[in-house]
């Protein structure tokens, strides 16, 4: 049993070993205040790695660890808010039949091959995409080909580079749209995604 000056009494095995050393000279009053102090000041390790700080048993981490573990509120709060405002674009602006073929069931499942056949491969940069910044995307756009389920017009993309098509798409006339090759697709994107990075 030692005294620790933040904390108060702080023990291994404190109860057991206090009680037993006071057992024969100690009232029992003066036992049960006693308990009741060992009770109240109980401490435990820092729960970070490797930190041997003794803290207060309410307390999850040491000062100097606190900070790494706080709970990022702004963050959630954002990812949240966004998630809001993209079900209130799917409601409200995003034409409804487009939303209705990217939540069927059979998009899901063509989406999952094209997915498994390009390995989440990029099509552009042929890096490795992790499933939520994949987008499988159509090489002609879905409201203007012939079958929207044809696994040869479609091919996975990152998001940043979907943007990057979907910006140059907008600025593109349909006739334009239709005739251009996916060799095309990947010299310009890649132009694009490497100015972004540089």
């Amino acid at each position: 049993m030692r005294i620790d000056k933040n904390y108060g009494l702080v023990s291994c095995n404190a109860e057991a070993k206090l009680l037993a050393k006071i057992d024969h000279d100690i009232t029992i009053e003066r036992k049960e205040y006693i308990k009741e102090l060992v009770d109240k000041v109980k401490v435990h390790i820092c729960g970070e790695h490797l930190c041997r700080k003794v803290i207060p048993v309410d307390k999850r981490y040491c000062a100097k660890h606190e900070a790494l573990h706080q709970f990022n509120k702004a963050a959630y709060s954002n990812k949240y808010e966004k998630h809001k405002a993209n079900a209130k674009y799917n409601a409200n602006k995003r034409d409804q039949e487009a939303n209705a073929f990217y939540h069927s069931k059979r998009w899901q499942q063509v989406r999952s091959y094209v997915v498994s056949r390009d390995m989440y491969t990029s099509g552009v940069s042929g890096r490795v995409i992790n499933d939520h910044e994949l987008i499988v995307d159509h090489l002609i756009p879905r409201r203007l080909c012939q079958d929207p389920l044809a696994v040869d017009n479609l091919w996975c993309l990152s998001r940043s580079e979907h943007n990057w098509k979907t910006k140059l798409e907008s600025s593109m006339k349909d006739n334009q749209l239709k005739h251009v090759s996916k060799a095309w697709w990947i010299k310009v994107l890649r132009e694009k995604v490497s100015k972004q990075y540089r």
